[in-house]
């Protein structure tokens, strides 16, 4: 449960202050690591479980396009 609060508190903080004009490309990643620290989960296990294997994941499927680009 605390963990779908920190979602809506860093969601509401997010469209609170994009409308007051801050870049949200800035916002959007600190907004999530203010969720996943809030509702406990560890930031590195985060990082290096789910985001590396998935980046890995996507280049490996489009090397060729990295390759000739």
């Amino acid at each position: 449960m605390s963990g779908l609060i920190a979602i809506l508190l860093a969601l509401g903080l997010l469209i609170y202050l994009v409308y007051r004009g801050l870049s949200v490309i800035l916002l959007a990643p600190l907004m999530a690591m203010l969720a996943a620290s809030v509702s406990g989960i560890s930031l590195l296990g985060l990082y290096t479980q789910v985001f590396m294997s998935s980046a890995g994941a996507f280049i490996v499927s489009f090397f060729p396009l990295f390759c000739w680009a």
